[in-house]
């Protein structure tokens, strides 16, 4: 498992997210991500969305998706 801390996240959508923590649950890869924006000089920002995702696979290819089981997300957030 490559170290994805402190690192930014491109996602389909164009949105980008830089990774805070990545964290190992039960087999399965978290990340704790806070929403990049660009400020008038064109300098990536932090905004105010942090967002839990979780890394699965799909036809071959490393996706993440929103981490809805809210049992889990409450685990991630008390051990980090």
């Amino acid at each position: 498992m490559d170290n994805k801390t402190n690192k930014i996240m491109k996602l389909d959508s164009g949105k980008e997210y830089f990774i805070n923590r990545q964290i190992l649950y039960k087999g399965t890869t978290y990340y704790l991500c806070t929403l990049q924006k660009m400020d008038e000089e064109g300098n990536r920002v932090p905004d105010d969305e942090i967002v839990l995702y979780e890394e699965y696979k799909e036809d071959g290819k490393t996706m993440v998706r929103v981490v809805e089981d809210q049992e889990i997300a409450k685990t991630i957030y008390s051990n980090i």
